[in-house]
């Protein structure tokens, strides 16, 4: 009983160690849309997510995300006018890096496959330096193509595809 109740103990510190030198992501969503563009577009943005996500999990990394999407055309006002208000929040949610993903879908009446543009941008947020930024322009798949594959897988291929190129681009220091 004494060796278990040890080894539990001895188990849960290296945990809590590791997960306190673990580097914490917060993903910060953006559509560029008319607000009904916007509305059309949520499954997409999710899908996008997803695909963010699901990545950075799978390569040992904690991620989180702002919730539904946030308009490029708002943005909260900040109390320090040098951080935007991402920046502010993935610091008081104990994030040490924000990765930026703004969609741009066009102001349609049904909604896209897929967005037109993507950009993104990964900073860590103490030095303020910019570890991996780029866009995607997305093709539309042929009819054919686009039939096989829904609109949510599309688009979490997308999401996978921001993940990668940040996650090439992110040169962790060894501990």
């Amino acid at each position: 009983m004494k060796r278990w109740i040890i080894g539990s103990f001895l188990c849960a510190f290296f945990l809590a160690g590791g997960a306190a030198f673990a580097d914490t992501v917060m993903l910060y969503t953006q559509m560029r849309a008319s607000a009904d563009s916007q509305n059309k577009n949520v499954e997409r943005y999710v899908a996008i997510e997803d695909g963010v996500m699901a990545l950075f999990f799978d390569s040992g990394h904690i991620i989180f995300d702002t919730g539904l999407p946030q308009s490029a055309k708002s943005g909260a006002p900040s109390a320090n006018p040098s951080e935007t208000w991402a920046a502010e929040t993935a610091k008081t949610g104990g994030a040490s890096y924000l990765l930026e993903v703004e969609l741009s879908f066009p102001d349609a009446p049904s909604p896209s496959v897929v967005p037109t543009g993507i950009h993104y941008k990964f900073l860590h947020l103490s030095s303020g330096r910019t570890i991996a930024e780029g866009s995607l322009v997305p093709q539309v798949p042929p009819k054919n193509a686009a039939d096989r594959k829904t609109p949510y897988d599309l688009c979490y291929a997308l999401g996978q595809e921001v993940a990668r190129d940040v996650l090439r681009d992110w040169k962790q220091p060894l501990l």
